[in-house]
């Protein structure tokens, strides 16, 4: 059962369909930004706007959740230098196990910053630019939010403290 399910907000076939939707569209072929339908219309696949949000955060938890761990962080620090890097040697200097390795891998695939493309017997890892678009996308609109508001409360602060020396 996954997360929507499992807080009760929808069933668990119907999760599926949605999340089954969310990640087409994060990273099938279209070429447009998930927020995008959020604020224009209804979700797109017949799903609310609600759901599609929640969806839509759902895989940003995914893509951050990923790249708390500093053995990922690095994994992805790599294949940014050097793209197309064999499993083996991406997994190479990180003191643990090859099945360890991969597990963290496996992890960046599912979160849609890594993919994997096999080329005879070896395994290629691919840096996936859309999750990091996403994510970038997303600190975009926050910080968009928030910098004018800090902008205006430091203005305030220099202010009272412009204040505060002229009465002393």
């Amino acid at each position: 059962m996954g997360a929507l399910a499992r807080v009760g907000l929808i069933g668990p076939i119907t999760e599926g369909v949605a999340m089954a939707a969310c990640w087409y569209r994060l990273h099938g072929s279209e070429a447009v930004r998930i927020g995008e339908s959020v604020a224009s219309r209804e979700g797109p696949y017949g799903l609310g706007t609600n759901l599609w949000v929640r969806c839509w955060l759902l895989m940003l938890n995914e893509i951050f959740l990923s790249l708390s761990d500093p053995t990922r962080r690095a994994m992805v620090e790599r294949l940014r230098h050097a793209d197309g890097i064999a499993v083996g040697d991406l997994a190479d200097g990180f003191g643990m196990s090859l099945p360890a390795a991969i597990k963290h891998i496996d992890r960046l695939c599912d979160s849609g910053l890594v993919r994997r493309e096999r080329s005879g017997r070896h395994v290629f890892c691919h840096l996936e630019r859309r999750g990091v678009e996403e994510a970038l996308a997303w600190l975009t609109d926050i910080e968009g939010f928030w910098v004018p508001r800090l902008d205006r409360l430091a203005a305030e602060a220099e202010r009272i403290e412009r204040e505060g020396r002229r009465r002393s």
